[in-house]
C-alpha cells in the first residue's frame, strides 16, 4: 500500500467544504470579472500573436499565453480542437500516461452506529478494488458518515449498471457483512461520483501505464512553443495523481513564463521568445465538475 495512506505529516488536511477552500483562497484577490464561469472549452488556437480559445456558446478569448489544466482524461478523448494540431511528441505522451477511476460514495446517518475511533479502516475480501479502504467521517470533523472508495473495471461496472440508490443499498451490505453484529440502518443521505461519465474529467486520475517511458512523463508537461502552457496533476513527474502535484506544477509554469518574460533573472527555462515586457495576459483553462473556469 502507498505509505501515504497509512502516514501523515503535519501538513496533511482533510478539509470539511472540499477543494472549493483551495479554489475560494487562490481567487480571493481575482479581480471581478476575471473569472468566467460555464465557458466550455471547444478549440484553442496558438502560434499567432495572440492565442484565442473558442467556447461552445460562442465566445471568443485573447491571451498571450494559454495555460492548459484539464484533467487528463479530456485529453484523451480529443473534446478540445487545437490549431495547428499538437505535435505528435505531445499526443504520444497523452495516450501513453495511464488514467483511471476512483469513485467515492459517501453515507450519512443520523448518529454513528460504528465505534472507530480511527481515521481509516480497510476490508479483506476478494475484491480489493471494491470497497476496500473507508474514511472515517465522524473523526474527521464530527460527522456521522463514511466514506468509502472503488476503483478501476468495478468502479466502471458500476457507474454503467448501477442507480445510485442501488450504489447505496450495495455499500450498506458490504458494511452489515463488516458489522454482523450490528443492525444497520439505511443512511438518510449520500453523495456518489460518477467519474468515468463526468465530460469535464472522463475519469478521476493519472498513473504510470506499462505502455509509458519516462520521456512521456516529461513531454506531458512541456509547453508547446511556450505559448501553450500545461500544468495538472498528469504533468507532475514526482507527484502525478496528487493534489500537491497539481499545485507545484502551476508554480512551475508560473516560473516558466516570469522567465519567458525576463521577469526572473538567470534564465533556465525553455523559451522561444526573448522579449522582455512589463505585463502580459495569460488564460488559464481549468475543468471542474459541472463548470469550467476561465483565469485570464
Amino acid at each position: 500500500m502507498d505509505i501515504t495512506g497509512l502516514h501523515y505529516g503535519e501538513e496533511h488536511v482533510f478539509h470539511e467544504t472540499g477543494f472549493k477552500a483551495i479554489i475560494d483562497y487562490l481567487t480571493k484577490d481575482v479581480k471581478s470579472g476575471d473569472i468566467r464561469l460555464g465557458q466550455i472549452v471547444t478549440s484553442i488556437s496558438y502560434n499567432q500573436e495572440l492565442a484565442e480559445v473558442l467556447t461552445a456558446n460562442g465566445h471568443v478569448y485573447q491571451a498571450d499565453f494559454i495555460l492548459l489544466t484539464v484533467p487528463l482524461g479530456v485529453l484523451k478523448a480529443r473534446k478540445i480542437e487545437f490549431s495547428p494540431p499538437l505535435p505528435e511528441w505531445k499526443l504520444n505522451a497523452i495516450d501513453r500516461l495511464g488514467y483511471g477511476i476512483l469513485d467515492k460514495a459517501i453515507l450519512l446517518w443520523d448518529k454513528a452506529w460504528w465505534n472507530s475511533t480511527n481515521y481509516y479502516f480497510m476490508r479483506v475480501s476478494s475484491t480489493p478494488k471494491l470497497f476496500g479502504s473507508w474514511v472515517n467521517g465522524n473523526k474527521w470533523h464530527d460527522r456521522p458518515a463514511l466514506f468509502c472508495f472503488y476503483f478501476g473495471e468495478e468502479a466502471y461496472k458500476m457507474e454503467t449498471t448501477l442507480s445510485n440508490e442501488q450504489v447505496v443499498t450495495a455499500v450498506r451490505n458490504v458494511l452489515q457483512e463488516m458489522f454482523p453484529n450490528v443492525t444497520i440502518p439505511m443512511p438518510i443521505d449520500s453523495y456518489i461520483t460518477r467519474w468515468a461519465q463526468d465530460p469535464f474529467s472522463y475519469g478521476s486520475y493519472s498513473h504510470i501505464s506499462v505502455n509509458q517511458t519516462h520521456a512521456d512523463m516529461v513531454h506531458m508537461g512541456e509547453p508547446v512553443s511556450n505559448q501553450l502552457l500545461f500544468a495538472g496533476e498528469a504533468t507532475a513527474i514526482q507527484y502525478y495523481g496528487f493534489a500537491h502535484g497539481a499545485l507545484l506544477s502551476g508554480r512551475r509554469e508560473a516560473t516558466r513564463l516570469l522567465y519567458v518574460y525576463g521577469l526572473l533573472p538567470n534564465q533556465t527555462a525553455p523559451t522561444s521568445r526573448s522579449s522582455a515586457i512589463s505585463s502580459f495576459r495569460m488564460m488559464v483553462i481549468m475543468s471542474f465538475t459541472c463548470l469550467q473556469l476561465l483565469l485570464y
